[in-house]
């Protein structure tokens, strides 16, 4: 039996011609065509399982699958009778979509949900079979099944396709990403009376108008006119301008005169409508139309120290603990913690949107409490050497954010409090233990900076302010061990990692996949001591990529940890590929998912692939230097991954529109190699002078690896490589250059190994 699994690629269609080739429609038909308004199918091997959501149909006889698809099937033209019945159907790319066997389609009981239904609950399949897909068929290939047209009557319908073998069929559903290889049933009707073929086109649409809110460009355009009638409209877009319209430029077809296109990155868009009638007659182009989004106004984020901090206990009333090191708060006895902050000016424009106060336990035993611990406002009138219980000022106000219970010592956390209460000034906030079990926490006077309170401060809103002519970013993957992994030498540094990049301040973050492990599921990004404790205050300014080890949660983690469980799309692209682009000062900024293989970014990286194309016209649009961050790199001499071939093609691509910089991770390794230029799939780059200079940035912390021996051919290509040390890539991108250098975490050091060039260094971008 064939593996069973879900499918997430998208490859370019072979079309089985004789297949779909149909008796052509008189004069005097009306031919419809109406896509399945639901689908999914049942699997007797998950009999709980709904798989209403997946891009892939399914049928075989054992075990036993049965896909259900439903159909509106529209009222029948006056004067006509339905003659023809045609059920399109498209085989997906994996190598195991075709089948050996025959699939019967018949009709099931139409009672049943898209969202719900599960083997358990399966409609009921009866009556003769209408139609049968042959034996034989391949992956990649659209089919058309004739059925018996006499059962197709007007109103909901559900055809239910199973199959006779033991080899499975799978099938592209409605929910496939490419709209060409959906489920579609064609029907024909026939009138006695042929009128004359209708070989008018419809006038071209006028006065298309294309405005622009946030990453959203809607369109509008006056109706055309036909001499029978305009049956809809199809929408074009490009990043050139006066652009002839083609099929590679078709973004949707609508019935009427609107249409949005929603999350476009920043640039200048061209828009073009046709029209079109039942008799296939399209119009000429209407005149173009350009729209530009602007980059989003980015948040400003400002983390806070404190500024004073004490304790006031009513066991020892008359007592100052302002020198200590540790803060503490329970109800009974009386024990109450004071933290002052000065809270800055709110940037011109924008408004505070999120505070966090982040605070650490301390490593006594008894450090942790079972209860939880409320924070407040109260008087900011004390001292911090002179305060005791006997002169405590007032707590006051509602309760702004809970420390909730059952807190282990020596722990960090964040506790999200009630931005609005958090004016500019100075003020106080008071934490205040809600039972009898103590809760000990560091101070501003803790050994350790990492472990002092600190307040993070996130302000939003505003315009976008122009691009600054330097800006600074520092880049690393292969970060976040699994929490509760022991910190070692060789493992586990990333929170010194990220401390390191926040006291750096640097202006954008770019994180190069595998942020958290093993598979970065959303609960193991937020477990203590994991990538939101650690790099979480960098994420208004975090620019990530996709790992491998996203995909082992199906990217699900990571996009619900960057946009909110379930959002589908955001500036950092669209789930599940997440390609994009953006702006870092006067520098453009694009994001590539290498995932190139099976189950990884929709329809591979070559050429022609979506992602390609897509790449292709930001480079066309873009003059300006371009950084490209990946999380596999093309080139490198880790020894663990090495060189990832998959994705010359878009090398090559990125090569002749004069890319910059490349920036990746995958190997745990930093390397530093001299600009490499056209090399195709081969394992020796080409060097040439106006090439891509690429970066291996894979010290983000969560563990070393080796390095290829120094007779390596790659070795001639590089400047420098090292494996002994953690620590990012500093990028300092300026007007027409830029330099960096690899910045280790105290106590290491970047030593080359086989190479004899520098770790820092500067150059022109193109």
């Amino acid at each position: 039996m064939k593996t069973f699994r879900a499918l997430v690629t998208v490859t370019t269609m072979a079309v089985a011609a004789v297949l779909l080739t149909a008796p052509p429609a008189s004069a005097a038909d009306t031919v419809v065509s109406a896509s399945a308004v639901a689908d999914t199918y049942t699997a007797s091997s998950s009999p709980s399982t709904n798989y209403g959501t997946s891009a892939s149909l399914a049928a075989y006889s054992t075990p036993g699958i049965t896909s259900l698809l439903r159909f509106t099937i529209p009222a029948t033209p006056a004067g006509q009778t339905l003659t023809g019945a045609v059920l399109r159907l498209s085989t997906t790319n994996i190598t195991s979509a075709g089948s050996a066997n025959p699939a019967n389609v018949r009709t099931a009981a139409d009672t049943w949900s898209e969202a719900s239904t599960i083997y358990t609950n399966r409609p009921a399949v009866s009556g003769p079979v209408l139609g049968t897909l042959p034996g034989g068929t391949a992956p990649n290939t659209r089919y058309a099944v004739t059925l018996t047209p006499a059962a197709l009557a007007a109103g909901s319908i559900t055809l239910a396709i199973e199959g006779t073998g033991t080899d499975s069929l799978w099938l592209w559903s409605r929910q496939a990403p490419a709209t060409a290889t959906r489920p579609v049933l064609d029907l024909t009707y026939t009138d006695d009376t042929a009128p004359p073929p209708d070989t008018t086109a419809p006038g071209a649409p006028a006065a298309l108008a294309a405005s622009v809110t946030g990453t959203t460009v809607a369109l509008s355009w006056q109706a055309s006119t036909d001499n029978v009638g305009v049956t809809g409209y199809t929408v074009h877009r490009s990043s050139t301008a006066n652009f002839t319209p083609t099929a590679a430029t078709v973004i949707a077809t609508v019935p009427g005169t609107s249409f949005s296109d929603t999350d476009r990155p920043a640039g200048t868009w061209h828009y073009r409508v046709t029209a079109g009638d039942a008799a296939g007659n399209t119009s000429a182009p209407s005149s173009p139309a350009s729209a530009t989004v602007s980059p989003p106004a980015q948040p400003t984020t400002a983390s806070v120290a404190a500024v004073a901090d004490t304790y006031t206990a009513s066991s020892s009333p008359s007592t100052n603990y302002g020198t200590s090191a540790s803060l503490a708060a329970y109800s009974t006895p009386g024990i109450t913690s004071l933290l002052r902050f000065t809270i800055p000016a709110t940037p011109a424009g924008q408004t505070l949107t999120g505070a966090v106060l982040r605070l650490s336990t301390t490593n006594i035993t008894s450090a942790g409490s079972a209860n939880p611990a409320t924070i407040r406002t109260a008087a900011d009138t004390w001292s911090e050497a002179a305060t005791t219980y006997t002169n405590r000022p007032a707590v006051s106000g509602p309760v702004l954010g809970t420390l909730p219970g059952g807190t282990a010592p020596n722990t960090r956390y964040a506790v999200t409090l009630t931005p609005s209460a958090l004016a500019a000034g100075s003020i106080t906030l008071a934490i205040e233990g809600t039972g009898t079990d103590s809760l000990w926490l560091w101070s501003r006077q803790a050994p350790a900076t990492a472990t002092r309170p600190v307040l993070d401060l996130t302000y939003t809103g505003g315009t976008p302010p122009p691009p600054p002519e330097t800006a600074t970013i520092m880049a690393v993957g292969d970060i976040a061990c699994q929490s509760g992994t022991a910190i070692t030498s060789t493992a586990c540094r990333h929170g010194e990692v990220a401390s390191l990049i926040r006291a750096a301040n640097p202006d954008r973050f770019i994180g190069l996949g595998d942020l958290q492990y093993q598979q970065a599921t959303y609960a193991q990004f937020m477990a203590s001591g994991a990538y939101n404790d650690t790099f979480g205050p960098l994420k208004p300014i975090t620019l990530p990529v996709l790992g491998n080890h996203e995909y082992l949660d199906s990217t699900n983690g990571y996009f619900d940890y960057f946009y909110g469980s379930g959002v589908s799309s955001g500036p950092l692209g669209s789930r599940p590929n997440g390609y994009y682009s953006t702006q870092i000062g006067s520098w453009t900024f694009i994001g590539l998912n290498t995932e190139c293989g099976t189950g990884g970014v929709t329809g591979g990286c070559g050429v022609g692939s979506p992602q390609y194309t897509w790449l292709q016209d930001q480079l066309a649009s873009s003059s300006s230097c371009t950084v490209v961050a990946t999380h596999r790199p093309r080139w490198s001499t880790g020894a663990s991954h090495g060189s990832y071939p998959q994705m010359s093609a878009l090398w090559d691509l990125m090569a002749v529109n004069g890319v910059d910089i490349t920036i990746s991770g995958h190997n745990h390794v930093s390397e530093i190699f001299k600009p490499i230029g056209v090399s195709g799939s081969g394992s020796t780059p080409a060097m040439d002078a106006n090439g891509i200079r690429a970066f291996t940035a894979g010290g983000g912390g969560a563990n070393i690896q080796g390095l290829t021996p120094t007779t390596d051919p790659l070795i001639s290509a590089l400047e420098a490589r090292s494996r002994v040390a953690f620590g990012p890539l500093e990028l300092v991108l300026g007007d027409g250059e830029y330099s960096w250098r690899f910045i280790p975490i105290s106590g290491m050091t970047f030593t080359n190994s086989g190479t004899t060039g520098s770790f820092s260094g500067s150059d022109d971008c193109h």
